[in-house]
């Protein structure tokens, strides 16, 4: 955005300096209408910020190293002057690792209505908390960027993959003393909660 405006501030120094030294009247003319196109961007650009309504929603549940859904929403209740974007960044905390990640997104503004949907890569599992740190719509030269009312945070729960276990019965386990004095066959451990007895006297 500073080059924007850098940019449109260099044409006006020109125009004037040009203006200072020839004392043409189409010279002026053009620096006072660029004058007004920036007063009336950054009158147009407020307009749209206090109209403009932001919202997200994620698909809850995932497993780690895949991806889910997130969906923004941006509406506005009347017609956009001035916005052609808006630029949200925004940070995902996993609370059973305590780790944040930083993300910035830019979107365009078209219509009254926009919906984006984009992929959020599942690094680490358990409860992850995604809150919007600041969000801003820009208006369509890029000079001028204010500020929006954010979204509320959403939670996901990341689930840990799933393996595939095989599990088996050393044979030094088998025929273990019990405190008691007896003997207890492991091969037959599912019997005992059938009520057949599995012990025998050493």
């Amino acid at each position: 955005m500073w080059k924007n405006r850098l940019n449109y501030a260099l044409i006006m120094l020109v125009l004037l300096i040009l203006l200072v030294l020839f004392s043409k009247p189409f010279l002026l003319a053009i620096l006072l209408l660029l004058s007004a196109v920036a007063l009336l961007l950054a009158l147009f650009t407020w307009h749209d910020a206090e109209s403009i309504r932001t919202s997200v929603s994620i698909q809850n549940g995932g497993r780690e190293g895949s991806e889910t859904p997130m969906t923004f929403c941006f509406a506005s209740k009347k017609r956009l002057l001035a916005a052609r974007s808006i630029l949200v960044e925004m940070e995902a905390y996993n609370e059973m690792f305590c780790e944040t990640a930083q993300k910035r997104m830019l979107f365009a503004l078209s219509d009254t209505e926009n919906e984006y949907t984009v992929s959020v890569p599942l690094v680490w599992c358990g409860k992850v908390t995604f809150r919007c740190t600041a969000i801003h719509i820009q208006d369509i030269f890029g000079l001028f960027r204010m500020q929006v009312a954010p979204f509320q945070e959403v939670c996901t729960v990341i689930y840990p993959h799933l393996l595939r276990l095989s599990t088996e019965l050393s044979d030094t386990t088998i025929g273990t003393t019990r405190n008691d004095g007896l003997m207890q066959n492991r091969k037959f451990i599912v019997a005992e909660f059938m009520d057949i007895a599995d012990m025998v006297y050493v």
